[in-house]
Parts: C-alpha cells; sequence; structure tokens
C-alpha cells in the first residue's frame, strides 16, 4: 500500500500538513546545547530542537510538541525527550561592564 503525505511547502506559504500515516516511521528530533550571551553579559545554556531530516529548528514546549516537521514532514517522536529551561553559566565582565554603562 503507497501512502502519500501531504507535506508543507516552505514556511509563510500558508499550508499545513495535515494527516501523518500510521505506519510511517516516527524519528527522535536532534537536540542541540548552545551557548548564548544576551545583551546584559549574562552566559546562558540554551537548548535548541531540530528536525533529524531537514535540521530546521522545530518550535516544541512541552504542552505543545507536533507530531511531525513543518517543513519536510517527517514524523517525529518525542518519547523520552527532555526538555530544560535555559541555564545561567556565568557572565561575560566586558559585555555586563558595556550594559551597565549604556544604562547610566
Amino acid at each position: 500500500m503507497t501512502h502519500t503525505t501531504q507535506r508543507a511547502p516552505p514556511i509563510g506559504e500558508g499550508l499545513h500538513i495535515t494527516t501523518i500515516h500510521k505506519e510511517a516511521i516516527w524519528m527522535k528530533p536532534v537536540i542541540h546545547l548552545e551557548e548564548l550571551t544576551r545583551f546584559d553579559g549574562l552566559r546562558l545554556l540554551h537548548q535548541t530542537i531540530c528536525c533529524p531530516a531537514c535540521g530546521q529548528r522545530l518550535d516544541a514546549v512541552p504542552d505543545d510538541l507536533p507530531e511531525c516537521c513543518g517543513h519536510c514532514g517527517e514524523a517525529l517522536d518525542f518519547t523520552d525527550v527532555e526538555f530544560i529551561d535555559d541555564e545561567a553559566i556565568g557572565t561575560d565582565a566586558a559585555e555586563a561592564l558595556l550594559y551597565t554603562m549604556r544604562r547610566i
């Protein structure tokens, strides 16, 4: 039996994926951890969740998990995916000083 899945066009064209075949191979999303520095010098460890097929960033939060990638239509399995909040890991002293000086 062949299956056709409606795939979403590039973001911004207003169409959405509407069906996923029950026999689709559900893939785990890819988790990236990166260090970011905010405008005030605070350094954060930030989690980004991406599609395993196309690499696009997913708008996934624990209360609203997509069943598939909005870009390529890949079926996603969030079983055992652990979400972490941004975690402060220090400050960039130079950035913090510049931020403070701009506010004076």
